[in-house]
């Protein structure tokens, strides 16, 4: 998955189940376009992500996690069946 855009894209206080339900996306390509400085609420934001593969990589190291009070569930089932799941959440 790609995401493109010539300005960066703002997202909502609430960003749950933004990413959810992509069981079959092994990757985000260009997160660091997403602006999540204002996000509040992330619960369920990447459930199921890569449920279904074997192999999945998901860099976080870009958001911006500061204001976010609630990231409940915030990975379910992410990788579920993944024998290799990489996740990148060293600047949390």
């Amino acid at each position: 998955m790609y995401l493109q855009a010539d300005v960066i894209i703002y997202a909502n206080e609430n960003a749950n189940f933004y990413f959810a339900g992509l069981s079959h996306v092994d990757k985000i390509n260009n997160l660091y376009g997403i602006d999540t400085s204002k996000v509040i609420d992330a619960e369920y934001m990447f459930f199921d992500f890569g449920s279904s593969l074997e192999s999945i990589e998901l860099n976080l190291n870009s958001m911006d996690v500061s204001n976010i009070r609630n990231m409940n569930r915030m990975f379910l089932f992410a990788g579920y069946y993944a024998s290799n799941f990489t996740l990148d959440v060293s600047n949390f």
